[in-house]
């Protein structure tokens, strides 16, 4: 075992103790659960001399022989008020009560007892009570030995009229209380035995003959599925059964053993004839609505809400099908014989470049999987259909740039016009979160500036900046706003030079019409504005010329200072009581 100063230098910073020292470090102390040996105890044999032995101690103690002379003459203590001890020299009464054995009732003997003085107190009490009860005026009774023999003659006499059984008969005698009791619990046994137990026909087992030989055949039944339309049917339920079958000619002959059941095909409801071993029809004897039961699985029968009128209207259908009533407030499914016309609610893309094969996505509502999609001067490769409001299509674009309709035929023919704009160039559209500079009130769309407060003018800058290095083009549609009529004065579109900040050009609505003016001077007042219809307002730059177009149609070609742009520019929308949509940046090719 090494030393503390050994261990410490083996543990010094820096060092890596051996496994040996590891060991050694643990052999130099005692673990918890290691006995210290007894020799181990310093000094440990002086401290015990000094100590009385334990077993010469507690004879010391205990023994009888230790301290002899000391006990002579005493009474063992342990044995006060024990069997063959000594009584204490209490007071009389404790003494009797505690060391002395008193019975204190009428019940428990001993020829060792004591009877207590409250025992025989109660006994003389006993003793007058019965003394006042065979005190009697009847001069037979007026003693003990006349009472015993007049109570063994009544009881000779009861057991000659009583009966204590229930197979002893005797119209002379008398059933004793017990047996009105046994009869009591007999009585309600039975009582919940026959509650329990079908009412028997008299004369008759408990089921009849036919009833019998119809049980007999349920091994051998088969059943027959005879399938119709439901236009056989006067109506769809058991009276229309009913009176189906008893038209029915030739007649049906149904078998002893055999069951049949109807089932229309097209509506999948079921009816089974109740009736076996005889025929069914004209001439045959009439069946009645007991007689058919409709079996119908839950899933093909009709569900009727009792609080839904067949006359409830909820606005237009989106699909071909509906979940409806009949006049008797049955839940039926109908098929509308014409879908309404197919409504496109976005094209996307809604642009592409001539010359190019893209897919397109329409969303929007009505559609059918045989609906047809054609847009003109171009080639629609293949359509697939998703669903009523989402189809896929492959387009092949022509060379010639324009805007073109799109129209769908479902059955009934919908165009949509300008709804797809082929041009040579990169077409950007501002989103919600690109504009800046707001003035309110002023609302947003994908592609859109909308008037928020009819007659309150809003105004908003796009955040894009147009190349003045590019040949571009500049596309919008006003449309009257759904807030109020068309009267607005707002400048519409203001394009501004980001140099100078100085505008340009705009267009300012006056009513019906969107007026054109050049660096704040008036220039023509040429756009009959269409308020039915959108109707598109383009500016383009190109070759340093500025030209406009509204619906397709030339405008105004401006030429002077402004003709060449030497800075780039940016837009400003403004709307009061026009939406401003379908909102275009176009970088030529």
């Amino acid at each position: 075992m090494a030393d503390k100063n050994t261990l410490k230098n083996w543990f010094k910073t820096g060092l890596k103790p051996t496994q040996a020292q590891f060991w050694a470090l643990f052999d130099s102390y005692r673990h918890n659960d290691e006995k210290i040996p007894i020799t181990a105890i310093d000094d440990i044999e002086n401290i015990l001399a000094d100590k009385a032995d334990a077993e010469v101690l507690t004879h010391h103690l205990i023994g009888e022989e230790a301290h002899a002379d000391l006990f002579l003459g005493k009474e063992d203590k342990s044995k006060r008020g024990s069997a063959l001890g000594y009584a204490p020299l209490n007071e009389f009464s404790k003494l009797a009560s505690e060391y002395l054995n008193i019975v204190n009732d009428l019940v428990t003997g001993g020829a060792t007892a004591l009877a207590s003085a409250e025992t025989v107190k109660t006994l003389k009490t006993q003793i007058n009570s019965i003394n006042t009860i065979l005190t009697s005026n009847d001069v037979n009774l007026d003693n003990v030995q006349e009472l015993v023999d007049a109570i063994k003659t009544v009881q000779t006499s009861l057991s000659t009229i009583l009966v204590n059984d229930l197979t002893t008969g005797g119209t002379t005698k008398a059933l004793t209380a017990e047996m009105g009791k046994i009869l009591k619990g007999l009585i309600d046994s039975l009582t919940t035995v026959v509650g329990n137990k079908v009412d028997k026909v008299a004369g008759e087992r408990l089921i009849n003959a036919a009833e019998i030989t119809k049980l007999a055949g349920l091994g051998s039944i088969a059943t027959t599925v005879k399938p119709i339309l439901s236009t056989a049917l006067a109506s769809q339920n058991v009276a229309g059964m009913v009176t189906y079958i008893n038209a029915l000619t030739p007649v049906l002959v149904v078998g002893g053993s055999e069951i049949v059941k109807y089932t229309t095909t097209d509506t999948g409801r079921v009816f089974q004839l109740n009736l076996r071993g005889r025929s069914f029809g004209v001439g045959q004897p009439a069946i009645i609505a007991a007689d058919i039961l409709e079996v119908t699985e839950f899933l093909n029968k009709d569900l009727k809400l009792s609080n839904y009128p067949s006359t409830r209207n909820d606005g237009q259908l989106p699909t071909n099908k509906v979940l409806s009533t009949d006049v008797n407030g049955n839940l039926k499914m109908y098929t509308i014989a014409t879908a309404p016309a197919p409504y496109l609610e976005i094209l996307i893309p809604d642009s592409t470049m001539p010359s190019t094969t893209t897919n397109f996505t329409l969303k929007g509502a009505f559609f059918t999987p045989a609906m047809t999609v054609a847009i003109a001067g171009q080639t629609v490769n293949y359509i697939t259909f998703k669903s009523d409001n989402l189809v896929l299509v492959n387009v092949t674009t022509g060379a010639t740039e324009g805007s073109y309709a799109v129209t769908l035929n479902n059955g009934i023919e919908a165009i949509f016009n300008n709804a797809l704009l082929i041009v040579l160039g990169t077409v950007y559209k501002p989103e919600i979160t690109d504009w800046i500079n707001i003035t309110q009130p002023i609302d947003f769309a994908s592609g859109a500036v909308l008037t928020k407060n009819y007659g309150s003018l809003g105004y908003a800058q796009w955040n894009k900046v147009l190349n003045h290095t590019k040949n571009f083009e500049i596309r919008y549609k006003p449309v009257i706003s759904p807030l109020g009529a068309n009267s607005s004065n707002a400048m519409t579109l203001q394009i501004m030079r980001i140099s100078d900040n100085k505008r340009m050009f705009y267009n300012k609505s006056a009513g019906p019409y969107n007026d054109l003016y050049v660096d704040d001077a008036y220039i023509i007042s040429a756009f009959d504005f269409n308020q039915t219809q959108f109707q598109e307002v383009k500016w383009r730059y190109a070759g340093g010329v500025w030209t406009m177009y509204y619906n397709g149609v030339l405008k105004h070609t401006h030429s002077g200072a402004f003709n060449s742009l030497t800075s780039d520019v940016y837009l400003i929308f403004g709307v009061q009581g026009k939406n401003m949509i379908d909102i275009k940046y176009i970088e030529l090719v």
